[in-house]
């Protein structure tokens, strides 16, 4: 089930299970996440491991959603830091 949660200080976070992803709810935006030319790009983690993670869990060889919902946060929580600090930084060029 994803369903989205509004904060008291006004930002709305999706909220899924680990197996929504699987289920194809969320699996592009995963897949996008989990790009081995992403990974390598922003080289926080290596590309490899994850990559064969994700096909062993996308193949239901291996259930892996708990390591992969770690780096899928990750990701998500920089990219929400990034756009954050670029909106701070556009509303204040004096920063």
């Amino acid at each position: 089930m994803v369903k989205t949660v509004q904060r008291r200080n006004c930002v709305k976070l999706t909220v899924a299970s680990a197996n929504d992803v699987k289920r194809g709810e969320l699996k592009h935006r995963a897949e996008a996440l989990l790009d081995e030319c992403r990974l390598k790009r922003e080289g926080y983690f290596h590309p490899a491991p994850i990559r064969e993670k994700w096909n062993e869990h996308l193949q239901g060889h291996r259930n892996w959603r708990y390591h992969l919902w770690d780096v899928l946060m990750f990701h998500s929580l920089s990219l929400m830091v990034l756009r954050t600090r670029s909106l701070t930084i556009s509303q204040h060029p004096s920063i």
